[in-house]
């Protein structure tokens, strides 16, 4: 975890704006399109007639067996996020997927329809047209066409030999019904729009959603694309009226598909709430089992109706363990993507979801492989393990000793020494433990192969080298730095002697003794302004606390030695009050870091 954007960013559930789709394996084989099938295909399609074209347009899979055939697998997180439609074409046949989840899938949505059917399935008399045509093509052709070994045309019913029920060919005379059907038989939600009566965009009409992604489907019926998006950065400027026109254009027989990502800190597939933290809302605290965390994908659809002209979205849901992201290689390139999410087309997408940081926090920490330790304190903010094998420092730490401090080569050794047998007789308001908590040692330079003090994390060197330049920049055009958790402030030592203003950098710990010995460390008794050392409890939110004239005003700042020693419930508080500190604006930044491990007690 390196700068708060990245923190807010990750596991970002948008089911209506995703990010563009990369299928890390390819359907099996037998679900490929010939070339001949494609041409002829999109050739039938013109016909306007679904039942004209159904035997060029639709594969049949004789032999296909669901109970062995594995969910499509998405890896669509890339290092750029960019806000676009990221649609591509797709075929007829692909329209519904089937895999080993099918029963199973199938109980589910049975019992989310039973229990949270309003939110679940909305319809009104003006799409009974459209989905009673939709319904017909599915039972009367796509489905007994496609998949012969699941259904199969009986009388005036269509047989699910996967769970031994049967429903009618025709639709019901409630939509309602129809919806309900659809959501039994078919691990797809589907929802259907109409154009507005005024002419201007799209409306959903209605719907059947078992899975949805964080919102209230019920919410957005009746209301139009744009006003559905409204919450989304950048829509209204990049999307609103390409999506109208693209929507206007498309023609009957066009299938084209997307899909989108985000990370669930539980195995539920119904989440009408808790994803999204939209203005005025207060987040949730929430439990996290890591062994529960997946990478939730969504395949969406979209395709027009042949007479009625309605269009069908449909959504499948997949989720992925987190662990397999991890084993397969392709951690990086998640924690990139979470990185990458401020850095596209619509950097205010990574501010748009507060309640998220403690699940980056804790993916992240899944993805680097690291630990957490719970100090048997609540206050103090740091545990240092200072021994005399501090020093000699890294290469970074010392030379900021000889170019700041004007220190011979010669005597950093000793200087050193003489300091930490200062600290180490101090005593602590805790039991000195054995955990892997940063120590003078760790001290090292920023913008080399080192850079800011850190614990040894390869991956937090290499992003804190990325940033530094961006730091310096922030920071010279007039910005403030607060370093939390400072100890000995090397970090803001290091920004001064790289042309920083002085009276731009502030710091606090919770003693005051930290900042005299990082004086006596770095001899410079009389250079830093001594009013921007603030002793002071970072939890401390009350009315006159003593870091609240910096509220609202730091544009930059470092936690990089702090947020990883709290506990899981104490980080959320912690990263609250972070925010009360940033000025309000896009741009600002939290550098810090995560290791950890799932348990709730000390470790040594």
């Amino acid at each position: 975890m390196e700068t708060w954007l990245k923190i807010l960013a990750f596991a970002l559930a948008l089911s209506w704006i995703g990010f563009r789709v990369w299928k890390v394996n390819p359907r099996p084989a037998y679900l490929h399109c010939n070339k001949n099938f494609i041409e002829q295909s999109h050739s039938d399609a013109k016909n306007n007639n679904y039942a004209e074209y159904k035997a060029s347009s639709i594969i049949p899979l004789p032999e296909f067996d669901w109970r062995t055939t594995e969910p499509l697998k998405f890896r669509n997180f890339k290092a750029k996020y960019h806000l676009t439609m990221g649609l591509s074409n797709s075929t007829l046949s692909e329209l519904i997927e089937m895999d080993r989840n099918y029963l199973e899938r199938m109980q589910v949505r049975r019992q989310i329809m039973n229990e949270h059917h309003e939110i679940a399935i909305q319809t009104g008399p003006e799409i009974k047209p459209a989905v009673n045509e939709f319904y017909i093509w599915l039972t009367n052709i796509y489905l007994p066409t496609r998949f012969p070994t699941m259904f199969t045309i009986s009388g005036t019913f269509l047989l699910n030999h996967a769970t031994s029920k049967s429903f009618p060919l025709q639709p019901p005379p409630n939509p309602v019904e129809t919806f309900e059907i659809l959501g039994a038989n078919l691990d797809h939600d589907f929802l259907l729009l109409l154009p507005a009566k005024d002419g201007d965009g799209y409306v959903l009409k209605g719907y059947v959603t078992c899975f949805p992604a964080g919102f209230n489907t019920k919410e957005k019926f009746e209301m139009k694309l744009r006003d559905i998006h409204k919450p989304v950065p950048g829509y209204k400027e990049k999307l609103d009226k390409s999506m109208d026109r693209f929507f206007d254009k498309l023609e009957v027989g066009k299938i084209v598909e997307r899909s989108n990502w985000s990370v669930s800190t539980n195995d539920r597939l119904f989440s009408a709430s808790g994803n999204h933290l939209y203005e005025g809302e207060e987040p949730q605290e929430e439990e996290v089992d890591i062994n529960r965390t997946f990478l939730r994908c969504e395949r969406q659809t979209l395709h027009r109706l042949p007479k009625t002209k309605a269009l069908v979205f449909s959504f499948k849901t997949y989720m992925y363990p987190l662990k397999d992201i991890k084993e397969e290689g392709l951690g990086e390139g998640l924690a990139q993507a979470i990185d990458g999410l401020k850095e596209g087309s619509v950097p205010e997408i990574a501010l748009l979801n507060l309640r998220r940081c403690v699940i980056a926090i804790e993916s992240r920490a899944l993805i680097d492989e690291g630990h957490i330790t719970r100090p048997p304190y609540l206050t103090c903010p740091k545990v240092y393990s200072l021994t005399k094998s501090a020093h000699p420092a890294t290469p970074g730490f010392r030379d900021l000793l000889h170019k700041y401090s004007k220190i011979p080569t010669d005597d950093v050794d000793s200087q050193l020494e003489t300091v930490v047998s200062l600290i180490l007789a101090i005593p602590l308001p805790f039991e000195r433990t054995s955990t892997r908590e940063p120590d003078l040692n760790s001290a090292m330079k920023p913008g080399s192969d080192d850079a800011l003090p850190h614990s040894g994390s390869a991956a937090t060197t290499q992003a804190l080298k990325t940033y530094y330049d961006t730091i310096l920049r922030i920071l010279k055009a007039g910005g403030k730095f607060f370093d939390v958790g400072c100890m000995f402030s090397q970090d803001t030592r290091k920004l001064v002697y790289d042309s920083v203003p002085a009276e731009n950098v502030y710091r606090t710990d919770l003693h005051a003794e930290y900042f005299e010995f990082g004086h006596k460390l770095f001899r410079d008794e009389k250079i830093p302004p001594r009013d921007h050392f603030i002793a002071a409890d970072i939890l401390d939110n009350s009315p006159g606390n003593t870091l609240g004239f910096l509220e609202g005003k730091i544009s930059v700042l470092n936690a990089i030695h702090l947020i990883h020693v709290f506990s899981l419930f104490e980080q959320k508080s912690l990263l609250k009050r972070f925010i009360t500190l940033l000025k309000p604006e896009m741009g600002v930044m939290v550098t810090g870091r995560m290791k950890g491990i799932w348990k709730r007690e000390v470790t040594s």
